[in-house]
C-alpha cells in the first residue's frame, strides 16, 4: 500500500483529467504504451509521462495530452543540502499515491518505468539504497523498472544531445553551450567541432558549495535571508553576497578550470533547472542585467515576503545566495544572455532510449 498524504489543490487538478485521460484514442491504442520517468535529484523528485508511439519498435515519445509535462515532488525538509533516501522515497510515494488515487485506470498502461538518479545524496551507498528500494516496490507490482545513476557530466551530455534535435530551438547559427549547476558540479558542454568540444567540469555545486561556506562568519551573512524586518540589516544584501562568494570561489581555485572558457556572443548558451522556474515562470530568455535585478529583488525580502510570491518554503531560506551563486558564476564565464530549457528536453528522449528500455525500443 503506498502512503497517500493529501494534496488538494493537486489532487482537484488530476481529477478533471481523470475521465479524458484515456477517453484519448491515441493513449489506447493497441501499439501504444506508456512510459514513466522519475527523475530524483536528491533535492526534488520528477514525473514525467510518455507515451510510446511505435513504428517498426522505433519509438516516439510523445506527452500525454490529458496529463501535465512533469509533475515536480519536494521534501518536506527545508533547509537541508542533501537528502537522504527515506526523503527521497517519501517524494516517490507521494507522487505515486496521488497518480495511483486521482489516474487509478493509468497504472494499467504504465509499461516501463525509468529511474534516474542525477543528484547528491550523503553518498554512493546512498544513491543505491534508493534505486534498490524504488526498484523493489515496481517489481512488486509487476512492472518493469530501469534504473541508472548519471554524473552531472553525463547529464549535461545527454541535454546537449537532446537539443540538437529540437532544431525550433536553434534560432541562430552559433556554437551551443550548455551550463548546468549541479548539486555537486557545474557542467558546461559544447556542441560543433570547435577547439571546445570536451565537457568540462568543476566540484563547486551550489550546494557543495554552500555547506563548505555556511561556517564562515560574518560573511555569509550577506547571504541569510532575513527571517523577519527586525532581522534586515546591511549585512544582508546581493552585491555583499556576490563578493563574499567570489573571494572564497577563488580561494578554493575551483574556477580554474573555467579560467579559458567565455561564454560570450559567439555563443548560444542554455540552462536547465526548475529552480530557474521559480524566478522566470514564464520567460526563455534571460539577461545577467535581469539576473542582477532579480537578485537585489529578492536578496531585499524577508522569508514572509518571499512566501507571498509563491516561492516554496524549502527554497525561501538560501534564496539569495543561489541568486547571488548563479550572478557570480554567469560574470566568472563572461554570459550576457542565456536561454533556460526544461529538463523534459532530455527526459523525453531518454523515454525511447533503446539503451535505457532495450527490447522495447530501437
Amino acid at each position: 500500500m503506498i502512503p497517500f498524504r493529501p494534496q488538494s489543490i493537486l489532487l482537484t487538478l488530476l481529477f478533471v483529467y481523470q475521465c479524458s485521460i484515456f477517453s484519448d484514442k491515441d493513449v489506447l491504442k493497441k501499439d501504444t504504451s506508456v512510459h514513466l520517468i522519475l527523475n530524483s535529484t536528491g533535492y526534488a523528485t520528477e514525473f514525467c509521462l510518455y507515451r510510446m508511439e511505435k513504428t517498426n519498435e522505433i519509438c516516439q515519445p510523445k506527452t500525454l495530452y490529458s496529463y501535465p509535462k512533469c509533475v515536480e515532488y519536494f521534501p518536506e525538509n527545508s533547509n537541508a543540502a542533501d537528502f537522504s533516501s527515506k526523503e527521497t522515497l517519501d517524494q516517490i510515494y507521494k507522487g505515486l499515491a496521488e497518480l495511483e488515487i486521482s489516474l487509478p485506470m493509468l497504472k494499467s498502461k504504465i509499461d516501463n518505468v525509468g529511474f534516474l538518479v542525477s543528484g547528491s545524496f550523503s553518498s554512493a551507498k546512498e544513491s543505491k539504497s534508493v534505486i534498490q528500494d524504488v526498484e523493489k516496490y515496481f517489481k512488486s507490482e509487476g512492472i518493469k523498472v530501469n534504473s541508472k545513476i548519471i554524473t552531472g557530466e553525463e547529464e549535461t551530455k545527454l541535454i546537449l544531445a537532446a537539443l540538437t534535435l529540437e532544431e525550433e530551438k536553434r534560432t541562430t547559427n552559433k556554437e551551443s553551450a550548455i551550463l548546468q549547476i549541479e548539486t555537486d558540479t557545474v557542467d558546461i558542454a559544447f556542441s560543433g567541432s570547435g577547439k571546445n568540444t570536451k565537457p568540462i567540469s568543476s566540484k563547486i555545486g551550489i550546494n557543495l558549495f554552500l555547506e563548505e561556506i555556511s561556517q564562515i562568519k560574518p560573511g555569509i551573512n550577506a547571504c541569510r535571508q532575513p527571517i523577519s524586518s527586525f532581522f534586515k540589516s546591511e549585512a544582508s544584501s546581493f552585491e555583499g553576497c556576490k563578493k563574499f562568494l567570489l573571494e572564497n570561489l577563488n580561494k578554493s581555485k575551483r574556477l580554474l578550470p573555467f579560467a579559458k572558457i567565455k561564454l560570450d556572443d559567439t555563443y548560444e548558451v542554455y540552462s536547465v533547472g526548475s529552480s530557474w522556474n521559480y524566478f522566470y515562470p514564464n520567460k526563455e530568455n534571460i539577461s545577467i542585467e535581469e539576473l542582477n535585478k532579480t537578485g537585489n529583488e529578492f536578496c531585499s525580502l524577508t522569508i514572509d515576503e518571499i512566501l507571498k510570491k509563491g516561492i516554496k518554503k524549502k527554497n525561501a531560506y538560501n534564496l539569495c545566495y543561489a541568486l547571488s551563486y548563479k550572478a557570480v558564476l554567469a560574470e566568472s564565464l563572461g554570459l550576457k544572455n542565456f536561454r533556460i530549457l526544461k529538463k523534459d528536453i532530455y527526459l523525453k528522449n531518454f523515454s525511447a532510449s533503446p539503451s535505457f528500455f532495450p527490447g522495447i525500443c530501437k
